[in-house]
């Protein structure tokens, strides 16, 4: 939640304190705290694995090796189709070192379409863990249906990412779209034992290198980046609280330096840490493209062209024609993609509030309407005008099946998109031809996540507020005016995330929600499902979640492998096996006594798993001259394997 944003809500609580008084705090919710899943002995590969930006024919692998800050480290990666690694399909190597922060990011291509994949890297006799990815489908998908995970607002001090590890045990999904604030730049300000930021704030490159260091050690942040691939794009705290393109309300740049450079050290931590590359003007804005049922446009409505917020419904420049959120050159973009998709679904992943967000009705003297809706305009309520082209776009050009995925606000909330007047002085929407019992005016709808772990209304304020403001906020007042007619669906006080499902004839959005984010905890539950039918912008509320997947892929393993090239290698006290000359040329020397008696099977594999030799010794005298004329210069793996042991050795060999 922004500091404006909070500030705001405090402040509305306030004005309704006045009819609540009679009112008590909500009682013990009975809360069962349940253990915490782990990924344990991560080593070198200490923050696990990711993938992202899948297309029908590649992804983009990520990880991260603990280096010494001066020498290079080279590996391995394999992708397959199993988690045993017997059928591999893309193989290779990679160097990594100081200057690129001991990252490694690629791009796997030539897969197939709509197939799950999995991967892991090697260094150093390390291995990290198995990764689950899939890739996006080319015509309609297998199962006639994509299920995304739209999450966003995950503070570390705040609390714990349950609802992450949740949604990565739900084991459908084709990706997880995040929406932003990934991290906080803020200084320590502990809530919980154990979950504290670093003492200063994020603004140098290695401060924001920090906080990503610490953010991706979480257990559940693991555990989802390990079972999907990520479509991101940031919001502001992935550089600084209430940011536009020029600047922040959370930099001053008197004391913290340029605006440009901190922004320049926010953007490359970002690229560093997270499973894509740079888009459009270095930015995150880009279509990924779901086959002929979905298209994802993503959008940067913080730091590529959104001018400085105005924070006062009366100023006229808030209404300026050319004032914008996204710039000319992403704007153009944008309209372009909604225009051209052949995608029945067109989805739109957006940092902030879309639709009006009216408060100024709870306003008592001597406060008015207008100081409680000018606290509000870092969302689109702030760009009024580009807001309402694109609505017309949409209408004018008969854009069926447009859904805005929003997070940044902390709350959950279902909506229909209309185009409303400029209406300061009220405090309620006015949403001319627009009937929020048919839907007729709407022109697309907007899910709204609640936040991962960021402070909700609840936790600024009372808990019994929350319910007053969600009971009022779309139900007529004493005037009879209704503040938000668009709503059809609003939580305050609820930490989670939604799953967006979208097959030929809807698209539906089921609410999750975690019993607590103060401690480790795997209880969520199912709240409401809301959806609108294809060719309509009215929302329905569904009791029953969209249909599970008929045969769920198998999800990749919690733990590290502990062997290579899909040989299972079984807890065995380590051997005395002595291999040379390492570099070998044309012959290798094998001495072992542990294996002196008995039958041997040699095998050696190149990176991708290919057998290039097999040997049988039905009798192993504990020595044996193994010759390599037919292996090209490389590295190779040689596996010693006996009833159901396996020993696997890394040799090289140079011509």
């Amino acid at each position: 939640m922004k500091l404006r944003h909070i500030t705001l809500i405090v402040f509305l609580f306030t004005q309704v304190l006045s009819i609540a008084q009679n009112l008590s705090s909500n009682p013990d919710n009975g809360i069962t705290i349940r253990t915490q899943k782990t990924v344990n002995n991560l080593g070198l590969f200490h923050l696990g694995v990711a993938s992202g930006d899948p297309t029908d024919q590649s992804i983009v692998l990520w990880t991260r090796v603990l280096g010494d800050s001066v020498n290079d480290i080279n590996g391995i990666y394999l992708v397959a189709l199993d988690t045993g690694f017997t059928q591999v399909v893309h193989s290779g190597s990679f160097t990594t070192g100081p200057q690129m922060n001991y990252s490694v990011k690629l791009n796997i291509t030539n897969l197939n379409p709509d197939t799950y994949y999995y991967y892991y890297f090697s260094a150093l006799n390390e291995n990290s863990l198995t990764g689950r990815t899939k890739t996006a489908p080319v015509n309609a998908p297998s199962a006639g249906s994509l299920k995304f995970a739209v999450l966003s607002c995950q503070n570390y001090e705040h609390g714990y990412f349950n609802i992450l590890g949740e949604f990565a045990d739900y084991n459908e999904l084709d990706a997880v779209v995040h929406l932003g604030d990934y991290i906080y730049e803020y200084p320590e300000n502990e809530r919980i034992p154990g979950r504290a930021h670093g003492p200063t704030e994020a603004i140098s490159l290695e401060e924001y290198r920090s906080r990503y260091e610490l953010y991706k050690t979480d257990p559940d942040l693991i555990r989802i980046h390990q079972q999907y691939p990520f479509l991101q794009v940031w919001d502001d705290h992935e550089i600084a609280d209430n940011a536009w393109k020029d600047g922040a309300s959370n930099h001053n740049p008197n004391t913290e330096g340029p605006w440009n450079v901190r922004k320049s050290n926010g953007y490359k931590a970002f690229y560093e840490y997270q499973p894509m590359w740079p888009g459009h003007d270095s930015s995150v804005y880009r279509s990924i493209s779901y086959g002929p049922l979905a298209e994802i446009m993503l959008l940067d409505t913080r730091f590529v062209g959104r001018e400085e917020q105005i924070y006062d419904v009366t100023d006229s420049l808030v209404y300026a024609n050319d004032r914008t959120i996204l710039g000319t050159q992403q704007y153009n973009w944008f309209t372009n993609k909604l225009s051209s998709s052949n995608a029945q679904w067109k989805l739109i992943a957006n940092q902030v509030f879309f639709s009006p967000f009216h408060v100024g009705w709870a306003a008592l003297p001597p406060d008015s309407p207008n100081s409680l809706e000018s606290a509000g305009l870092d969302i689109w309520d702030g760009y009024p005008m580009e807001r309402k082209k694109i609505i017309n776009h949409i209408a004018t050009n008969q854009i069926d099946d447009v859904v805005i995925m929003t997070g940044s606000i902390h709350a959950a909330f279902a909506n229909e998109v209309a185009d409303p007047v400029n209406d300061t002085g009220n405090g309620y929407a006015a949403i001319p031809s627009y009937n929020p019992v048919t839907g007729f005016g709407a022109q697309a709808v907007e899910f709204i996540t609640p936040s991962i772990s960021s402070d909700n209304f609840d936790e600024r304020a009372p808990a019994w507020a929350a319910a007053i403001i969600e009971n009022q906020w779309n139900k007529p007042l004493p005037s009879g005016n209704v503040p938000n007619p668009h709503t059809k669906f609003i939580d305050l006080d609820r930490h989670g995330g939604y799953i967006l499902n979208v097959d030929s004839t809807r698209a539906q959005a089921d609410f999750y929600f975690m019993d607590t984010h103060l401690a480790p905890s795997d209880s969520s539950y199912f709240e409401t499902g809301m959806y609108v039918l294809e060719g309509t912008h009215l929302l329905n509320a569904s009791g029953t979640k969209y249909p599970a997947m008929a045969n769920p892929p198998i999800p990749a393993p919690l733990q590290p492998r502990s062997y290579l090239i899909g040989l299972e290698e079984n807890a065995i006290p380590e051997i005395d096996l002595t291999l040379y000359p390492i570099p070998a040329k044309d012959v290798l020397n094998i001495e072992c006594e542990d294996f002196a008696k008995g039958p041997l099977r040699l095998k050696i594999y190149d990176l991708s798993g290919k057998v290039y030799e097999q040997l049988y010794l039905k009798n192993f005298s504990g020595s044996q001259e193994l010759r390599l004329n037919n292996l090209p210069s490389g590295s190779y793996f040689i596996s010693f394997e006996r009833k159901s042991e396996t020993h696997i050795k890394k040799i090289q060999v140079i011509r």
